[in-house]
């Protein structure tokens, strides 16, 4: 059973997490390198938004730690600007690895007329 003291700490942790995912920012801060894979081949998906989220493959170095991706976005109008913060936890291994995430979304980017994936090299999808 956990102690109340414990408890606290986690539902803090938890709630910290959240805030983070689903930040509106005022920087775009892409974080440590990755690309957006979007080519039309498995098991690489191209980026697409749908109730469920945001649903897109993405490349980076590593192998050896575990790699965070958050959702990040910026609305402006009738437009909302999404893109992803990597956070490579410091790995230094130089394995070419592609996997692909479904992130949760805050409500108010599903609810915009015109959502864009913006990506570190540059490129935009027009998700909606």
């Amino acid at each position: 059973m956990l102690r109340p003291g414990r408890l606290f700490l986690i539902a803090t942790l938890l709630v910290i997490g959240c805030e983070v995912t689903d930040s509106l920012s005022t920087e775009v801060d892409f974080g440590d390198p990755y690309t957006i894979a979007a080519e039309d081949a498995p098991p690489v998906v191209p980026p697409r938004l749908d109730a469920e989220g945001l649903h897109v493959s993405v490349r980076y170095s590593g192998g050896c730690k575990t790699h965070l991706f958050l959702v990040q976005f910026l609305s402006r109008g009738d437009t909302t600007e999404i893109w992803l913060h990597h956070d490579a936890n410091g790995d230094r291994c130089e394995a070419l690895l592609t996997n692909t995430l479904t992130l949760k979304v805050p409500v108010r980017v599903l609810d915009t007329e015109n959502v864009v994936l913006l990506s570190p090299d540059g490129a935009s999808f027009k998700l909606r």
